[in-house]
């Protein structure tokens, strides 16, 4: 009998999933990044740390992804890490965003059309995060 263990083999780290969302306070539109592990996890629903910079003159948004915290109010079910950042949405024009972890860069050029939808045009870089356009 084999007893050693098989590892799964996991393509990517990170999914982003890009979506129009509203700021529920001002009612504006935002463009919205949603961070989730593959890596599923069994005791609690942990946080993503994230650091977003947004540089509107180069249509260029950083996203730096730190490590994983319990949320203030502890969740208790099991599941993927995650966490949201959003930046105004930036109508009718291609964006750049660049993910940042520990070295590693990945990168998606995205066309935003007037009425807000969301087309994913080029994704460069270490492939550590799959880009996709949740529907709003």
């Amino acid at each position: 009998m084999n007893d050693e263990r098989i590892e799964p083999v996991i393509e990517h780290e990170y999914v982003v999933s890009l979506v129009n969302t509203t700021d529920e306070e001002t009612g504006k539109p935002l463009l919205t990044a949603r961070i989730r592990t593959t890596r599923e996890f069994e005791s609690f629903a942990y946080s993503i740390a994230l650091d977003s910079r947004y540089v509107s003159s180069e249509n260029r948004w950083n996203v730096d992804i730190g490590g994983l915290s319990l949320p203030s109010i502890t969740r208790t079910t099991s599941g993927s890490a995650w966490s949201d950042v959003s930046i105004p949405m930036p109508f009718g024009c291609d964006l750049e965003i660049v993910l940042k972890k520990r070295g590693k860069n990945s990168s998606v050029q995205i066309a935003l059309s007037q009425d807000g939808s969301i087309t994913i045009v080029e994704v460069a870089g270490d492939g550590f995060a799959r880009y996709e356009v949740a529907p709003s």
